[in-house]
């Protein structure tokens, strides 16, 4: 910063202000942040993230947890964080915890040794005991996708995924009269997917339906989920007309 000070004629202080695009009450003319800029431009000059983090108490940097980068749920998730993080000035940090308890846990130590200016989840096994733990631990803003967590202090974005199954689940009988019902879903130890099934076995009942054992799959790693049921669980459902 010396030298970007240096050539541009101002004080470092003053380089300081116009790249971290300072609220200060200090006025920077146009000329003097132009001539910053020409000598940052001139020296390559890339400030120290680090020093700068530890001046401001900032990271820039927002950690996003994901179950499983590959599945094409989680892409344009994904890409609407990055867009607007980078929007705000903001590096994006992705881990895949690989649908792994103990990697959604890592997940937790590594923001609390590293620490981040927010934190965007998709748990799939942590619950709100979990993570209100991790966060009195590290006091880091949190906003969970996908999944009903009761915290005063996490931001929730879910949709109401028993009532959208009712829903079809109604349509499927009463609007298009069918009565033989399968069902494919993941694991039973994921508490979305237990949600769901309950819905729909519910919902069948209320119709006087019902699924019979041999026509339910699960998928014992969700790792596919969202792509499309995988073959080997799809077809034989789908082919037990009984």
């Amino acid at each position: 910063m010396r030298d970007v000070a240096e050539l541009a004629g101002v004080s470092q202080p003053t380089v300081s202000r116009v790249l971290n695009q300072s609220n200060s009450t200090i006025s920077i003319s146009d000329e003097t942040r132009t001539r910053v800029m020409a000598a940052v431009a001139e020296l390559n000059y890339h400030p120290n993230v680090l020093a700068r983090s530890l001046r401001t108490q900032k990271t820039q940097m927002i950690a996003v947890m994901v179950a499983h980068i590959s599945n094409s749920f989680y892409h344009p998730i994904v890409a609407a964080i990055q867009d607007v993080a980078t929007s705000y000035d903001y590096d994006v940090m992705i881990a895949n915890t690989d649908h792994i308890h103990r990697n959604e846990v890592h997940f937790c130590e590594a923001v609390t040794r590293r620490p981040v200016d927010g934190v965007i989840m998709v748990p799939i096994h942590l619950r709100t005991p979990d993570l209100a733990e991790f966060i009195t631990r590290t006091q880091t803003p949190v906003a969970v996708l996908g999944d009903q967590i009761d915290h005063p202090q996490i931001d929730v974005v879910h949709y109401d995924d028993q009532t959208s199954l009712a829903n079809a689940t109604v349509w499927l009988a009463n609007v298009r009269g069918h009565r033989r019902f399968g069902l494919i879903s993941v694991a039973d130890d994921i508490d979305a997917g237990r949600r769901r099934v309950t819905a729909i076995k519910r919902t069948l009942a209320q119709l006087g339906l019902a699924i019979r054992p041999e026509h339910v799959a699960t998928e014992t790693s969700p790792s596919t989920a969202g792509n499309g049921p995988p073959a080997r669980f799809s077809r034989p459902v789908m082919s037990r007309r009984s």
